[in-house]
């Protein structure tokens, strides 16, 4: 089998997966990637790779989310995001990256499974509750490239599904950026086949833009199930999956 098909019958069913989760959740498109993709790339050519096809996504999310944004939420998260993402990045040089996936999934999905059982904060989160959520999210994902962790807790309040889904979102949009910025200037990486991977771009977009359809279906609470349902799945099949 020549070596560009057997790369494409394994990426396009991951990317296509990755497409219609990020559509529908909001999130959770790097989460099914990089696994796959770290079997044909080294780890910081994955990294900038994903990023830049997510933040495509990004970008054909934004409207949508910008419109059903909550201030509220997403000043204080841009707050606590901003100065932690690069010393998360830091820490991602000196951390053990196995063990840090590990205890950060692991705490991810007894929240998860906490929320399944109709558990929710019963006021709505402090300017200091969403800036510390920021801060955390920021330092985590620029240790780990995990971003889970604030999609789930976005839907642990009182604002609506799809205000959490937005919320994400466009924390996503300048977070991604950022996190592009430490990952290509702070690695040493090199893009092989780019050809092969810019092919990608357009699957993942037609992917992406069916999940939104499916989203735009949903009821709110329908959306809050599936999306913590969603984060269950993904943390228990990377639990599994970081010991294989």
């Amino acid at each position: 089998m020549p070596e560009w098909l057997l790369y494409y019958a394994a990426i396009i069913p991951v990317t296509v997966l990755a497409g219609i989760a990020r559509g529908v959740a909001g999130f959770g498109g790097p989460f099914i990637m990089v696994p796959v993709f770290n079997l044909f790339h080294p780890p910081a050519t994955t990294i900038i790779v994903v990023l830049l096809i997510n933040f495509i996504g990004n970008i054909k999310l934004l409207p949508d989310s910008w419109r059903e944004k909550t201030n509220q939420a997403t000043v204080p998260l841009a707050i606590g995001t901003i100065p932690m993402l690069p010393l998360g990045g830091y820490a991602l040089i000196t951390l053990d990256p196995t063990i840090a996936r590990t205890v950060i999934n692991a705490v991810i999905l007894i929240c998860a499974l906490v929320l399944m059982s109709g558990w929710r904060y019963r006021k709505q989160m402090s300017f200091f509750g969403y800036t510390m959520l920021g801060a955390s999210s920021g330092l985590v994902l620029g240790a780990t490239s995990i971003a889970v962790q604030m999609g789930l807790f976005l839907q642990a309040g009182q604002d609506t599904a799809k205000q959490g889904r937005a919320n994400f979102n466009v924390w996503a949009f300048y977070a991604s950026l950022m996190a592009i910025g430490i990952a290509f200037f702070g690695t040493t990486h090199d893009v092989p086949n780019a050809w092969w991977l810019a092919a990608l771009v357009p699957v993942y977009l037609a992917s992406l833009n069916l999940g939104i359809r499916i989203y735009k279906n949903m009821g709110d609470e329908t959306l809050r199930k599936v999306i913590i349902l969603f984060v269950v799945v993904m943390t228990s099949a990377s639990l599994v999956l970081e010991y294989l």
